[in-house]
C-alpha cells in the first residue's frame, strides 16, 4: 500500500544494538576522532566559505592544536584545501564525490531538489527533508529560512519518534499494534521518565494524523517552534521520506492548512504523483 512501511522498515525501527548480556544498547558509541571529522564537513557545510583555524575551533569546541592537525590532515589526503595566504580552509569537490553514489536516487534527476527549493521559495521558511533511521528521524537535508528570528537546524539532525511532528508521522505508518511495540521499546531505553511518550495521548495524535493526511507539531521539539510534515510518495530504491516546513507555532497553527495545500501542489508537479494517504493498519 502506498505510504506503507514495509516488513524490513519494521525489523529495521526496531531491532537495536545488544551487548554481551544481551541488553540494548540505547548509548551511541562514537569514536571522538571520527564523530570530529563529520562534524567539521557539517560544519563547513553550514558556512559554505573559506573557514580559520580559529573559526573552526570555536565551532566544534575543540583545541586550536588539534584542529590546525586535524585541518592539515584533511589537505593531506585531498579532501581539503588551504589558502596558504589567508589561511583559510575549505573542503574540494572530493568531498561531495565520496557520497554522491548513495543520494543518488533521491537526487540524481534534480526533481526532489527542485521540489525544496519550489516549498522554500513560496514559503521563506526552513524546510527539511527527513527519513526513519532506528527509533529516530534524521534530517537528510535543509534549507535555512529566510527571515530572522526563525528556527534553524541543519542536515544530520535528529528527531525522535513519538516526541516530534516528523516522528509521529512516520508511526502513523506502522499499525497500531506495532506503534504499541516501538512505544514499549523507546520508553524502556529512555532513562529520563519526563521524556517517555504516552500511548494514550500518541495514538489521539496519530488518529488525527490518518484523518487528514499530515502532521502538525506546536511546540514539540522546541517552545513556540512548529512544523508542518507530510510523507513523499515511496521512490524506486529509496527509504520512506517526508518534508516538513518548520517555522514559529504561531505561523504553524494559523497557516498549516496552506502549507500542506503548497507542498501536495508542488509534489504534483516536480514528482507527478500524488501524495500517499496516510493509513496505519489498526491492528
Amino acid at each position: 500500500m502506498p505510504g506503507q512501511f514495509t516488513k524490513q522498515h519494521i525489523c529495521d525501527a526496531i531491532t537495536r544494538s545488544r551487548n554481551k548480556n544481551g541488553r540494548l544498547v540505547t548509548q551511541e558509541k562514537i569514536v571522538k576522532s571520527a564523530g570530529r571529522v563529520l562534524d567539521l564537513l557539517e560544519y563547513l557545510d553550514d558556512v559554505r566559505r573559506p573557514v580559520s583555524v580559529m573559526e573552526v575551533s570555536r565551532a566544534l569546541g575543540a583545541p586550536q592544536s588539534s584542529t590546525s592537525a586535524l585541518l592539515r590532515s584533511l589537505v593531506a589526503r585531498g579532501y581539503c584545501k588551504v589558502d596558504v595566504v589567508a589561511r583559510r580552509y575549505l573542503p574540494t569537490t572530493r568531498v561531495s564525490i565520496l557520497g554522491a553514489w548513495i543520494d543518488a536516487p533521491i537526487f540524481e534527476d534534480g526533481a526532489i531538489l527542485r521540489l525544496l527549493n519550489d516549498i522554500h521559495a513560496r514559503t521563506g521558511e526552513l524546510v527539511l527533508l527527513a527519513s526513519l533511521t532506528g527509533l529516530q528521524v534524521r534530517l537528510i537535508y535543509a534549507l535555512a529560512a529566510q527571515a530572522p528570528g526563525r528556527p534553524q537546524t541543519r542536515a544530520g539532525t535528529l528527531r525522535p519518534l513519538g516526541r516530534s511532528g516528523l516522528g509521529n508521522l512516520f508511526l502513523s505508518t506502522f499499525s497500531d499494534r506495532q506503534i504499541g511495540g516501538l512505544v514499549r521499546r523507546i520508553n524502556a531505553e529512555e532513562g529520563n521518565r519526563s521524556y517517555h511518550v504516552r500511548p494514550g495521548a500518541l495514538m489521539a495524535e496519530i488518529a488525527v494524523i490518518r484523518q487528514q493526511g499530515y502532521a502538525v507539531a506546536l511546540d514539540k521539539v522546541e517552545a513556540g517552534i512548529g512544523g508542518v510534515n507530510v510523507l513523499l510518495p515511496p521512490l524506486k530504491g529509496v527509504e520512506p521520506m517526508a518534508v516538513a516546513v518548520s517555522t514559529l507555532s504561531s505561523i504553524v497553527a494559523e497557516r498549516h492548512a496552506a502549507f500542506f495545500a503548497l507542498i501536495r501542489d508542488a509534489v504534483r508537479r516536480h514528482l507527478k504523483q500524488d501524495l500517499p494517504p496516510v493509513l496505519g493498519l489498526p491492528a
